[in-house]
């Protein structure tokens, strides 16, 4: 735990505990992580506060598929100022989502049952000032997930592993499509491994067409 700082308060510390208990007991019953209870703490939650040690989050945050809660639920415990809203494709994995807010007592954190698709059409188009996502999708078809729900000047913080370079180069269309840009590439190791977490920055407007009809995205990337 002193891999997430030293002014982590032992309340903090609780949460995030009981959590991880949540989220290993409900594991046995459906499918939320692949990961053993011995490297939980390294790759869930020192690698969803990881962005904290490069970026600071302030007002609306959109979680864009947040399977069992990561990054969300952790930077939502660290950031009880910030207002959180956690969308998924799955209902289960949601429902879930609610013991764990009520639990935890997360004021912050809201929930909503959604494909990335059609949350962007509508009330939650360009109204937040950061989106987060850890693998959710390759670059170019994440993209038309999220920067649709950015306001102008928003951010992305895309969670990645080491060949983000190449997903990058092959998601220069996208960028451009969806007026965005790479801001800036930030590099850490959880033990031997090399993670990234990409910054990007909505320039302008998203086009009304974007996002298109749901799969359509995955069947034509941008």
């Amino acid at each position: 735990m002193k891999k997430l700082g030293p002014n982590i308060s032992e309340e903090e510390i609780k949460k995030l505990e009981t959590f991880k208990d949540m989220v290993l007991e409900k594991n046995r019953v459906m499918n939320l992580t692949a990961i053993a209870e011995e490297d939980f703490y390294l790759k869930h939650f020192v690698d969803s506060l990881k962005l904290l040690e490069f970026e600071k989050l302030e007002g609306r945050v959109l979680d864009l598929g947040t399977g069992a809660g990561f990054p969300g639920i952790p930077l939502a415990i660290m950031l009880p100022e910030v207002d959180f809203l956690l969308m998924d494709s799955l209902k289960k994995r949601i429902g879930f989502l609610e013991e764990v807010v009520d639990r935890l007592g997360l004021k912050n954190v809201k929930l909503i049952h959604s494909r990335a698709e059609d949350g962007a059409r509508k009330e939650y188009r360009e109204s937040f000032d950061y989106v987060v996502t850890r693998a959710l999708a390759s670059l170019p078809l994440l993209l038309e997930y999220t920067i649709p729900y950015l306001k102008t000047g928003g951010i992305l913080y895309a969670y990645k592993g080491i060949k983000v370079d190449q997903e990058i180069e092959e998601a220069r269309r996208a960028l451009d499509i969806l007026g965005a840009e790479v801001e800036e590439i930030y590099s850490y190791k959880l033990e031997d491994e090399d993670y990234r977490i990409v910054k990007i920055k909505k320039s302008k407007a998203t086009p009304k067409k974007y996002p298109r009809r749901a799969g359509l995205a995955s069947k034509e990337p941008l």
